[in-house]
């Protein structure tokens, strides 16, 4: 009876969602009969990965009992009431060791990017890179409890660039029904998994390749990635409590990053300002393998906090 309502030109479908207050990105479900809305707040937001919101109309109902289809438009100045918070959404981790593999394009990157030392084998064991059929490489994001999340399909070409758009391994798991339609990723950096048994001084980079490449050249420090430049949020950042970061925003990203770091509590960071000399979205990897930059020493000595 109830279903995501259909897209129309001109925006007039789009609703401002109720969890990230993004502006038309929001599509309410609609009764298919009598054309009215559940409810305001019962719909999916199009930010599938930064925000994830899907309330949706079997939710509704259980949360509502005895709740009719005497329902109305939303109304822009109301705020709709929260849905009650779902169980973490994670796959089984023999997803994960099934798919463990050297046989991608960004192992091959790395075969000659990296020194014959072992090197490869040793960051490929730690983040558990694996490796689909076209020879894409995934990276699995895996919690501190070890719970995985989801894993972040991509492509390079020879030259360790990206080719084409990431893709997710829960998305194909959903397309091919493997996955409820209903399942939500709920991102962790890409990395965490590594802090559960490590005292070492903690670097935060935006992408995954950047961490890897890191990890392998600087293995004194635990790298982890957002994931993304947008993707920094302060509530991921609790894992982080207690710790000694280094925070490498790319370039032209010194001041966002400054911002949501300026809202995280309990955490002993300090912000590299080097890359802000360089062209826009620059990272660390860039200029330590170029050897444009050495990487920078930070001084740990001084007790934390």
């Amino acid at each position: 009876m109830y279903s995501l309502e259909k897209y129309k030109m001109g925006g007039s479908t789009k609703h401002t969602c109720p969890k990230c207050g993004g502006k038309k990105c929001f599509t309410l479900y609609k009764n298919t009969q009598t054309g009215k809305y559940l409810s305001e707040e019962c719909g999916k937001c199009d930010h599938i990965n930064s925000c994830g919101y899907h309330y949706t109309p079997k939710q509704y109902f259980a949360d509502h009992p005895g709740s009719s289809d005497k329902t109305h438009p939303p109304q822009a100045n109301k705020q709709p009431p929260q849905p009650k918070p779902q169980p973490l959404c994670t796959l089984p981790m023999s997803y994960v060791t099934r798919s463990l593999s050297l046989a991608s394009e960004f192992a091959d990157y790395l075969r000659v990017l990296l020194p014959a030392d072992g090197s490869l084998k040793r960051v490929a064991d730690m983040y558990m890179l694996g490796a689909t059929r076209d020879h894409g490489v995934i990276y699995w994001q895996i919690d501190m409890e070890q719970r995985v999340r989801s894993g972040k399909i991509m492509h390079y070409g020879a030259d360790g660039h990206r080719k084409g758009n990431p893709n997710w391994t829960h998305a194909r798991l959903i397309y091919n029904r493997l996955l409820p339609y209903e399942w939500q990723l709920t991102p962790c950096f890409f990395g965490e998994h590594l802090l559960k048994d490590s005292q070492k001084p903690v670097c935060i980079v935006e992408s995954e390749k950047t961490a890897v490449i890191c990890a392998a050249l600087h293995p004194k420090y635990t790298w982890i990635a957002t994931g993304g430049c947008s993707m920094l949020k302060p509530e991921k950042c609790n894992v982080l409590k207690g710790r000694r970061v280094i925070v490498y925003p790319d370039s032209g990203k010194l001041d966002d990053w400054t911002k949501k770091m300026a809202q995280t509590e309990g955490i002993d960071y300090t912000m590299v300002t080097a890359l802000e000399a360089y062209p826009g979205n620059t990272d660390i990897a860039d200029l330590i393998v170029e050897e444009t930059l050495p990487f920078p020493p930070i001084d740990f000595s001084r007790p934390p906090f």
